[in-house]
């Protein structure tokens, strides 16, 4: 049996264009990895055809190419890829903005939730924060990124830490800042990925944060109270 090299990216999103909400391609991310993908995506493997996808939308191994990365998330869904679905939603919600597939990317991101996907669930709260694809709703969108935070989602506790920051509520869930910060602190390091002062640097440039979610200036004050 061929052995399938599980890929390097990782679903979590920060320090990344919003593309992370389904998949993260790592800085260390090659030329040649993209090459791997490529070759289990030609022989039908989801997970090379997710793979390629993500160098697609990243820019990173790839040009730059939205179409070509959702032809292959596309025969990722054929072939049954959850991961491949959430890509694909989110693409077309927050990338390509192709509002006549916008039932479709939320259908997916409903299913994903149901299936406890964490990624799916930022998201929607994502979504309904911003009136894309669904009715503009703040209280849905609290309760998505609560739901994504809760199974270990780092930029929905970061978003609910932020709303507090910056004065938008007093608490989540009871809570106030003290205690999402320490949440944030923990999923920061669970990551093995970022430091504290690494994730600071990375999130007040990144390009979701600054497009769907926060301005600059809160974003600096966000991770100066991190």
């Amino acid at each position: 049996m061929m052995a399938i090299r599980k890929p390097r990216y990782v679903a979590l999103l920060t320090g990344i264009s919003l593309i992370g909400i389904c998949g993260y391609a790592p800085a260390d991310t090659r030329k040649d990895d993209c090459d791997e993908y490529e070759k289990l995506a030609h022989k039908g493997v989801s997970i090379g055809q997710t793979g390629l996808a993500q160098c697609y939308l990243t820019g990173i191994g790839r040009e730059l190419d939205f179409d070509e990365a959702e032809k292959w998330l596309v025969q990722a869904i054929n072939g049954g890829s959850q991961t491949a679905s959430v890509s694909f939603a989110s693409l077309v919600l927050f990338k390509s903005r192709d509002e006549p597939k916008y039932e479709q990317a939320i259908t997916y991101l409903r299913e994903a939730v149901d299936h406890e996907d964490k990624t799916a669930a930022f998201a929607l709260g994502v979504a309904y924060r911003n009136g894309i694809g669904v009715p503009a709703d703040p209280k849905q969108a609290n309760q998505f990124l609560r739901l994504a935070a809760d199974r270990g989602h780092l930029a929905a506790t970061f978003v609910l830490f932020g709303q507090i920051v910056v004065g938008e509520t007093q608490s989540i869930c009871g809570k106030g800042e003290d205690f999402w910060r320490g949440e944030l602190r923990r999923h920061i390091g669970e990551t093995g990925i970022y430091t504290v002062d690494v994730f600071r640097k990375k999130i007040v440039g990144d390009e979701l944060f600054l497009k769907y979610l926060f301005s600059k200036s809160d974003l600096e004050l966000i991770a100066n109270r991190i």
